[in-house]
């Protein structure tokens, strides 16, 4: 599960502080337990608009809290794999 944790939060930090992500400058993204949970139940047959509305929804959280969000650095693609894998 730790392994699965460092890939998604790898994939949010990308889309949070873009690629000259500095965590010492920035921090990193932490997903609680209940939020990494909710990615690993989804289905393999989920749809990929399901899972990308999930993601989006994250990413207004952290947005809705002042925090800029490069959603052009995010790879929706990235993220289906590692969750289908």
């Amino acid at each position: 599960m730790e392994l699965f944790r460092g890939k998604i939060e790898k994939v949010f930090n990308l889309a949070l502080f873009g690629s000259t992500h500095d965590s010492k400058k920035h921090g990193k993204v932490h997903l609680s337990s209940a939020l990494l949970e909710c990615f690993a139940t989804l289905s393999s047959k989920s749809r990929d608009e399901e899972i990308e509305d999930f993601i989006y929804f994250i990413l207004d959280i952290y947005q809705f809290h002042g925090v800029p969000v490069a959603v052009s650095e995010l790879d929706l693609d990235q993220v289906n794999s590692l969750l289908l894998d």
